[in-house]
């Protein structure tokens, strides 16, 4: 399905595309949907860059070269507690979701966009059994579970926060920024 765009600015937007990436066309996608309203805004895949028109969106990364990809969102909102609500998107290497909500909970001591806030999400979708109670794995889906069982544990290392690393002397695993509005 198509987003409806002006023809005139479409082809403005597909033309420039097209010169960064010859060969290539875009696949345009419908804009986000999120408790039945129609967020602001589109998302635009191209060359493998996701170009979006989404102001909500904070982040669009890849976690180094695994493949994995992480989209978070600033939904405006609070928790109780004070920390701002993300809403967030991890992908797989094929493009598949694995994890989608409204969940998260950012630190109120880190800045919404910072690597510091995708670590501690990443922290969260990376737990396997045995790193916490065995509820918490009730509601996960049997590619979510697969997931814990196996890439899980590699991508842990992004979850760890930066400090831990710097005291060792090493830098952090990269977060690679797709693209930025």
């Amino acid at each position: 399905m198509r987003t409806m765009l002006g023809g005139k600015r479409r082809s403005c937007v597909e033309g420039f595309l097209r010169a960064l990436h010859p060969g290539s066309r875009p696949r345009w996608l419908i804009p986000w949907q999120t408790n039945g309203r129609t967020k602001k805004g589109c998302d635009v895949y191209f060359g493998g860059y996701l170009m979006t028109h989404d102001p909500d969106l904070l982040r669009a990364v890849s976690l180094g070269d695994t493949g994995y990809t992480l989209y978070t969102w600033d939904t405006e909102r609070r928790f109780p507690t004070g920390q701002s609500v993300i809403r967030y998107k991890f992908l797989t290497p094929a493009g598949d979701v694995l994890f989608e909500g409204e969940d998260y909970g950012c630190s109120p001591m880190d800045a919404t966009d910072s690597d510091d806030c995708l670590r501690g999400l990443v922290n969260c979708l990376t737990l396997r059994p045995g790193d916490t109670d065995s509820e918490y794995f009730d509601r996960y889906t049997p590619e979510q579970l697969a997931f814990t069982q196996g890439d899980a544990e590699m991508l842990q290392w992004w979850g760890i926060e930066a400090r831990e690393f710097t005291r060792e002397g090493q830098e952090p695993p990269p977060f690679l920024d797709l693209a930025l509005d």
